[in-house]
């Protein structure tokens, strides 16, 4: 975690990679937690759903990650 300080205002900022594994601890207490299934009305998540959100996490990733490489291409400056 880093500490970044602006002319008017201290904020708080997260390396990627901690702010995933925060993201990734509040879905699993949301998802799992007694009191926050009964306040939200859910259930947990069998393991082929963790599976398809995964697939489908990681599909987007590597989408997005294929397009900033084709338009970062050399002679390619906007589209």
């Amino acid at each position: 975690m880093a500490y970044t300080d602006t002319a008017d205002t201290l904020a708080l900022a997260f390396e990627p990679a901690e702010a995933g594994i925060i993201l990734i601890g509040l879905k699993i207490l949301f998802t799992y937690t007694l009191s926050l299934q009964y306040m939200f009305h859910t259930t947990p998540l069998d393991p082929a759903s963790w599976l398809l959100i995964q697939a489908l996490t990681m599909f987007k990733f590597f989408a997005v990650e294929a397009e900033k490489w084709l338009l970062l291409r050399p002679g390619i400056h906007r589209m």
